[in-house]
């Protein structure tokens, strides 16, 4: 048996036991009182034992009330948002214990102190159970400090700067931390464990009363979460694909199912337009894995523990990837894009305003629920049409609109439905988003423009290289002919000067002979 549980069991045995004795005291009363004479006159009827019995069951009642609340712990820890508050109690029940200690310590040390510092002349600190009653009363602000003071002037301050540093300073924020730490590794925790059986018969529970509630209009229809499951039932069913892919839809359908995440279901049924009642096909994988791991990217959730979070944590920079994805998955809603030069950001805009100021908005009801900026399928069409299109078919308005709809511009408050031409469904325009792509769309261009002036710079430092080469090339073939030149010049010096020399070798020659 789980020790939480075996604890849990072990005080409502407590909590039984006194049941039987406050029974058996007061069956015990009845039959006393039972056997008293209340007839004789002027005789002295002892209550004295009867009253002290009551009390006493009354006492043990007061014990009883506060375990019978504090078993609403034990069945509010099945629940994931309010268990971290008990799992904290439970992670720091160690220190909690040492620290209990250690604090018993010093308010001992402090109320026999007081005591005997000042119990001769003040009644709070008279004996020591009144003195540990007294600082706890000074935690909590209740410090007759003047008349300690005019008790003993030199101990009064004394001992309440030292109570204060050491109980409110140090031990009340030892305390906080303890709580404080334990609180998160509980929350660290529960973010890892999943239901066991009695949590998730309790989910079931409370899901059957809201859908419950949601039929009658007091909440929103949980449609989407039909839909997705839908869609994997039928991805598990398909023939194409492979065991390990089939796998990671099974992990898919667990997540879903043990943490439900509104978002991301509307993501995927985004990205399949709501058709999931078909059969599926590795495509259809394919656009599941890439739309989870596009939502992961978005809300900067990827972990380890969750299917197709792997690669995300490998990726070195997650941000870009996201970016390109989300461009690509763009540039395919634009090749659908029914009417390419037709302004869609300023019509949404003139949407979106209420009707007394031209727009479309109104607030509508639905059972007993109310929905405000809201418009109908069949309003948007009309207005669109009467507003910005009187030329366009009611059937060409349909497509301009059900293209804001793929894109994510208008979407249906449960999020439920795609958009259709529908008195009854309701429809929010969604210009976050509208704004959200237009600045996607000025990044991607900026960082086109960007990478072009960089090509072209690059182009143009690559030509002015050229002709820097091309121009020493010149002088380089330049000083070649000069030097030609030069040693032409000089072979013909030379010419000169060796016949010059021969002449007159051959005349000192001829004069010597002479002689």
């Amino acid at each position: 048996i789980n020790a939480e549980y075996m604890g849990w069991n072990l005080f409502d045995i407590a909590n039984l036991c006194v049941f039987i004795c406050v029974f058996g005291i007061r069956f015990y009363v009845r039959g006393q009182l039972s056997g008293l004479d209340f007839d004789g006159k002027g005789k002295f009827v002892d209550f004295y034992p009867v009253a002290w019995r009551y009390s006493l069951a009354n006492w043990m009642n007061s014990v009883n009330a506060v375990m019978c609340f504090l078993k609403c712990f034990k069945y509010l820890g099945q629940f994931r948002a309010l268990s971290s508050l008990v799992s904290t109690l439970r992670k720091g029940q160690v220190e909690i214990f040492y620290f209990t200690v250690l604090f018993f310590v010093v308010f001992v040390g402090f109320g026999l102190a007081y005591n005997l510092a000042f119990g001769t002349e003040l009644w709070i600190w008279k004996d020591w159970s009144n003195a540990i009653v007294g600082l706890f009363l000074a935690i909590l602000g209740d410090f007759k400090y003047d008349e300690m003071r005019l008790s003993n002037r030199v101990l009064a301050p004394l001992f309440w700067i030292l109570f204060q540093l050491s109980c409110f300073f140090i031990l009340t924020n030892m305390f906080i931390a303890i709580i404080v730490r334990s609180y998160i590794n509980a929350k660290e925790e529960m973010s890892e464990v999943r239901d066991d059986f009695l949590k998730a018969s309790l989910k079931i529970y409370f899901a059957e009363w809201k859908n419950g509630l949601a039929r009658i209009g007091l909440l929103p229809r949980n449609r989407s979460f039909m839909l997705i499951r839908r869609m994997i039932v039928n991805l598990q069913q398909s023939p194409q694909l492979k065991q390990s892919e089939l796998d990671d839809v099974r992990v898919f359908q667990t997540e879903v199912e043990h943490e439900v995440d509104s978002q991301l279901i509307n993501k995927v049924l985004q990205d399949f337009y709501f058709d999931v009642d078909r059969p599926m096909t590795r495509k259809d994988f394919e656009t599941l894995r890439i739309s989870v791991i596009q939502y992961r990217l978005e809300a900067n959730r990827t972990r380890k523990s969750v299917v197709w979070g792997e690669e995300d944590e490998d990726l070195e920079d997650e941000e870009d990837m996201w970016e390109q994805s989300r461009l690509n998955h763009l540039n395919q809603l634009e090749s659908m894009n029914p009417n390419p030069d037709l302004q869609h950001e300023s019509i949404l805009n003139l949407m979106n305003t209420t009707e007394d100021l031209g727009g479309v908005l109104v607030s509508k009801r639905f059972g007993l629920r109310s929905f405000n900026d809201v418009f109908t399928g069949e309003s948007a069409i009309d207005w669109v049409q009467r507003k910005t299109m009187p030329n366009k078919s009611r059937q060409e308005v349909y497509q301009i609109l059900d293209y804001w709809s793929r894109r994510g511009w208008i979407e249906h408050v449960h999020f439920e439905y795609p958009f259709r031409d529908d008195p009854d469904l309701y429809y929010r325009i969604h210009m976050e988003k509208v704004e959200s792509d237009e600045r996607l769309k000025n990044k991607i261009r900026n960082q086109t423009l960007g990478s072009t002036s960089i090509a072209l710079k690059r182009k143009n430092s690559n030509t002015d290289l050229l002709n820097s080469f091309n121009s020493r090339i010149s002088r380089i073939s330049a000083m070649e002919n000069r030097i030609d030149d030069l040693y032409q010049t000089v072979t013909r010096l030379k010419g000169i000067i060796e016949n010059e020399l021969s002449k007159e070798v051959e005349h000192k020659i001829t004069v010597g002979k002479g002689k």
